[in-house]
């Protein structure tokens, strides 16, 4: 009996969640037992034979061995029975396996990705100009007088309260003008003071008419030519003791030394400088505009500030000064104040200021410069998400300026319009995503 004509005792259960088989197992025995123990029938020659048996079996055409002896009846029927138990349980398995196992319910994958929604700013031109940053009340500090640094109490990053020495010359040679300048003081004032005496007792004879005119006009010179003698002494001195003062440098009010360019024992001229110092509290960045830019400036008007060792950070500053004359380069000095001064911004750090200028255009829409994409050779696109199916497509757009991270649309993105911001080279038109918001920029 071939599987074919087994199969039809099994019938499938016609159940949705899989294949399974029920078994009519009264009608599988009896097909077995049919099988198994009906009689021999004749098989088919494949072959002749020669011989007068052999033209015996082929009579009307067809040819069938005789039947076979009955101890290899039996035999054949054991291998049969054995085959057929063996292939019935190898098709049951196959089935069972199939009837259990049970295909995940298909999902479609979607893939995150950092979106915004297009509007339209206000559009302004943006310039970065390069700056150093410096403090508010930076002071050179040095000698009115020259001389030999005698003492030079303090070194670079000393704080000081205000009048505390910061340097001071040899003393000896200013001393000693002084005290001539006194002396010469005394000695005329003395003088002074004898003449007095006389004139006043040469006014009495005169009015007795004791003395002639002339001899008294001979005293009053004489008096009034001791007393501009006495003044001029008097004004030595008070230089003298001015030159003296100088020879002492303190500081002007409290704050720190950031530069110490003279050494103790070394001869300085008058002016130079010996010290600077920084007082205050306020950070300065001063920078320089073109012509063409410094009519739109004016004070108060707000910049953004980074520094090159820094680059984590960004300050606010106002600006507060506009110079009125251009610098050797061409540009014009401004001063902008650092909003919120910090302790890591020091003197002489390179900065660079953006400013922000006017624009008679219309307000367009700025993306991120991550936002568009284009192929080697081909047109700049960004990726534009439906809110009703998620999925993607690319959208051809012309780009303007670009000002910091941003860039001006020109065209392609309207008001109002999804667009992928991060991680457009891994996308795909109708790939279906998952938008996550991100601040409008």
């Amino acid at each position: 009996m071939e599987v074919a004509q087994l199969l039809k005792y099994m019938k499938p259960d016609g159940a949705k969640t899989g294949l399974r088989i029920n078994f009519n197992v009264a009608k599988l025995k009896a097909g077995i037992n049919r099988f198994v123990l009906r009689p021999p029938r004749a098989l088919p020659v494949l072959r002749g034979e020669k011989g007068p048996e052999c033209a015996k079996r082929h009579a009307g055409g067809r040819s069938y061995l005789p039947p076979m002896p009955g101890f290899m009846h039996v035999k054949t029927r054991i291998l049969s029975l054995f085959a057929l138990h063996f292939l019935l349980f190898t098709l049951i398995m196959l089935l069972w396996g199939c009837a259990e196992e049970k295909s995940p319910p298909q999902t479609v994958k979607t893939h995150p990705v950092t979106t915004i929604t297009a509007r339209k700013h206000p559009v302004g031109n943006q310039y970065q100009f390069s700056g150093k940053a410096k403090h508010s009340r930076e002071t050179i500090l040095s000698f009115r007088v020259p001389g030999q640094i005698m003492r030079l109490p303090v070194r670079v990053g000393s704080r000081l309260g205000k009048d505390e020495l910061v340097a001071e010359l040899d003393r000896e040679e200013y001393l000693l003008e002084v005290n001539r300048a006194r002396a010469r003081v005394r000695s005329i004032r003395s003088k002074k003071e004898n003449l007095a005496k006389d004139f006043k007792r040469m006014h009495k004879l005169l009015r007795r008419e004791a003395i002639s005119q002339s001899r008294f006009d001979e005293v009053e010179s004489g008096f009034k030519s001791v007393s501009a003698n006495l003044e001029e002494a008097e004004e030595r001195l008070r230089i003298a003791r001015k030159k003296l003062s100088y020879t002492r440098i303190t500081a002007p009010d409290a704050g720190v030394i950031s530069r110490l360019p003279a050494d103790k024992f070394q001869n300085v001229s008058a002016g130079q400088p010996v010290a600077t110092f920084l007082s205050g509290n306020k950070t300065e960045v001063e920078v320089g505009i073109p012509d063409k830019l410094i009519s739109s400036l004016s004070p108060g008007k707000k910049a953004r500030v980074k520094f090159n060792a820094l680059p984590e950070n960004e300050y606010n500053a106002t600006v507060t000064e506009i110079g009125m004359q251009p610098n050797p380069e061409s540009t014009y000095p401004v001063t902008l104040v650092l909003n919120s001064p910090s302790p890591k911004v020091r003197p002489g750090m390179s900065a660079l200021v953006q400013l922000n200028f006017p624009d008679t255009q219309k307000p367009a829409v700025l993306l991120p410069l991550s936002a568009v994409a284009h192929e080697p050779y081909g047109p700049k696109y960004v990726w534009e998400v439906d809110p009703q199916s998620m999925k993607i497509r690319k959208k051809p757009v012309s780009t303007g300026a670009v000002s910091e991270d941003k860039v001006r649309i020109l065209s392609g993105v309207d008001k109002g319009d999804i667009i992928v911001v991060r991680g457009v080279h891994r996308l795909r038109p109708g790939m279906r995503v998952k938008p996550i918001k991100a601040d409008n920029p």
